[in-house]
C-alpha cells in the first residue's frame, strides 16, 4: 500500500505513516509524497502501521 501511495498520490500530499506505536520500535514520518519519492520508505512489511493522507 505505502508504495502505491507513494507512486500515485500528488506530490504535494503530505503522507504520515505510524508504525507500531506504543512498542520499542514505535516510527512515525509525516512528509509530502515529494519527499517520499526521494527517500528509501521505511520496511513496515507484517508490522501494525496507520496511514495517515492530507491533501489539503
Amino acid at each position: 500500500m505505502l508504495e502505491t501511495a507513494i507512486q500515485s498520490l500528488d506530490p504535494n500530499t503530505r503522507l504520515c505513516i505510524g508504525v507500531e506505536l506504543t512498542g520499542e520500535n514505535e516510527l512515525v514520518i509525516s512528509q509530502p509524497i515529494s519527499q517520499w519519492r526521494k527517500n528509501t520508505p521505511p520496511d513496515i512489511h507484517k508490522r501494525p502501521t496507520v496511514f495517515a493522507v492530507y491533501a489539503g
